[in-house]
């Protein structure tokens, strides 16, 4: 991954605001561990119901632990922990979406289809733009392929193109609001750590006049 471009003057400041990004990135990749911990409770759960099939969940339940590693080997990395950190959230974005879809699949219920938003819920926590994008083009595109190629899973396949328009246009809406929501957000963490760096900036511009004095 790219580092952006210095917008300080002073180089290591944009080594300080890296810094601040890994933090709050390691942060959530936490809280998003436990989620997908208890998510994982929630499946095994299911596995001791008599109506489920558990070759169902296994898949899903494999993917989580994966995942779940997968960040942790990531977050023990040091040398280069902003972009480590970076490369576990996508990939657990990309993971937690390829859960939602395989379950939809497996269980092929309208109330299954609410996993798709849960999903990007949990991802959301990151806060991150590439992410948030990353995250509503799954979405979008896993929404779009149930409703037109599969709309037996939510019990639509007699029913008329018209209503299979009106959740279809539902689901544009939905997705939208949800990225807007998440953008502004993410820009309003970003102004704040480009609040705290230009901080920062003047603290190191005043040391360095003062021992040029």
């Amino acid at each position: 991954m790219e580092r952006q471009d210095n917008k300080y003057k002073y180089s290591q400041l944009e080594v300080y605001k890296e810094s601040l990004e890994s933090i709050h990135i390691k942060t959530k990749t936490i809280i998003v561990n436990v989620l997908l911990f208890l998510f994982a409770l929630l499946l095994i759960f299911f596995l001791t119901r008599d109506s489920i099939d558990p070759s169902d969940l296994w898949p899903s339940l494999f993917m989580i632990f994966v995942i779940i590693v997968v960040n942790l080997l990531f977050m023990s990395i040091t040398d280069d922990a902003y972009n480590s950190l970076h490369v576990a959230m996508y990939v657990t974005i990309i993971g937690i979406h390829v859960i939602t879809i395989s379950l939809v699949f497996a269980f092929q219920t309208p109330s299954i289809f609410t996993s798709l938003f849960l999903g990007y819920a949990i991802t959301s926590i990151y806060q991150d733009q590439k992410g948030m994008i990353l995250s509503s083009v799954m979405l979008f595109f896993a929404g779009t392929t149930i409703v037109v190629l599969h709309p037996e899973f939510l019990a639509l396949y007699q029913s008329s193109n018209t209503e299979n328009l009106y959740i279809y246009v539902f689901l544009m809406v939905f997705v939208t609001l949800l990225t807007l929501s998440s953008f502004i957000l993410i820009k309003r963490k970003a102004f704040f750590y480009n609040q705290i760096a230009s901080i920062k900036e003047a603290e190191v511009r005043n040391i360095t006049l003062m021992n040029q004095m």
